[in-house]
């Protein structure tokens, strides 16, 4: 009886710590951080899945639009979701992995837009009210631009939102510099030398997974994460994807 008891104490104990074979993540078209184009779905993906691997766990990424993305993690339908900035209201209602990449967020702008000053320069959102702003739902400023009370117009895609400042249906777009750059040089090469940025960002913030407290051993899966991204930083594997993008 003895050994009896020894032995389903060990296999609880082995049920207890296994690892899912597979973890889902559920993210959207924001390329060169994530695609469905890209072979490795995109820079913080391609990090992501080897940072998992280093630990035994293996990654399925499902792409949708942002909204729906973060009504999958609401519902625990997925394990985490990314690449998304950290904030006070989603720190409220999510878990956070730790830091993934540095991201910067710029204002972009049509050189020749005559409503906009040459010396414009911002110290408040509530600046840009004389102004019309594209943007995207369910991206980080959502909150910031309601409460500043911006006229926003918003896109389905930030390749349309871009098309509507080209178009000038709008006079400013808000992005991370390495997503702006990137639509224009793949989608909108003739204007690249008719688009600027403004000096000052909006912010300068890390990229997370975003994760559901209602999914399974969220926590314990989220210390495997960031144990794997260490050792992925110190092996070499993180600086090789960087090299890539």
């Amino acid at each position: 009886m003895k050994y009896l008891i020894l032995i389903i104490l060990i296999l609880q104990s082995l049920l207890l710590f296994s690892k899912p074979k597979d973890v889902f993540i559920a993210t959207g078209e924001y390329p060169p951080y994530t695609s469905s184009e890209y072979k490795n779905y995109g820079f913080c993906a391609e990090i992501c899945t080897e940072a998992f691997k280093a630990v035994g766990i293996n990654t399925k990424y499902v792409f949708y639009p942002w909204n729906r993305t973060e009504n999958l993690l609401k519902n625990a339908k997925v394990f985490a979701a990314l690449p998304y900035a950290k904030t006070d209201e989603r720190s409220a209602l999510y878990y956070f992995s730790d830091p993934i990449l540095d991201s910067k967020a710029l204002f972009f702008y049509l050189k020749d837009n005559k409503k906009i000053p040459d010396n414009f320069a911002w110290n408040s959102l509530y600046d840009f009210n004389p102004f019309i702003m594209g943007g995207i739902l369910g991206y980080w400023y959502v909150d910031n631009f309601e409460k500043n009370k911006l006229n926003v117009v918003y896109s389905i895609s930030d390749v349309a939102n871009f098309s509507n400042l080209i178009n000038r249906r709008v006079d400013f777009i808000l992005i991370t510099d390495q997503v702006g750059w990137h639509i224009i040089r793949k989608n909108l090469p003739d204007h690249l030398n008719k688009i600027k940025t403004l000096p000052k960002p909006e912010s300068n913030f890390p990229f997370h997974l975003m994760i559901s407290k209602s999914y399974p051993d969220y926590k314990k899966l989220t210390t495997e994460f960031n144990r794997g991204l260490k050792i992925i930083k110190k092996n070499g594997t993180f600086a090789k994807i960087s090299k890539k993008y």
